[in-house]
């Protein structure tokens, strides 16, 4: 689970950064727009994570009582 979400955390950070070297200033529009996005809807992005993060934890807990 942790390869997973390193993984996952690493292609949010990498992905732009690469798009940014192949693409050039090209880019910045669309880095706008989601940045836009991202601050228009940061409520519901933040609890959609914490709502995974606290499934995960209660899978986890389950899954070590059933054991």
């Amino acid at each position: 689970m942790l390869v997973v979400f390193t993984i996952l955390g690493s292609v949010t950070i990498v992905g732009p950064i690469l798009y940014f070297l192949v693409r050039g200033a090209a880019i910045e529009p669309t880095l706008a727009e989601i940045r836009g996005w991202m601050t228009a809807n940061q409520t519901a992005v933040s609890m959609t994570v914490l709502i995974l993060l606290g499934f995960v934890l209660l899978s986890d807990g389950i899954e070590a009582i059933a054991l």
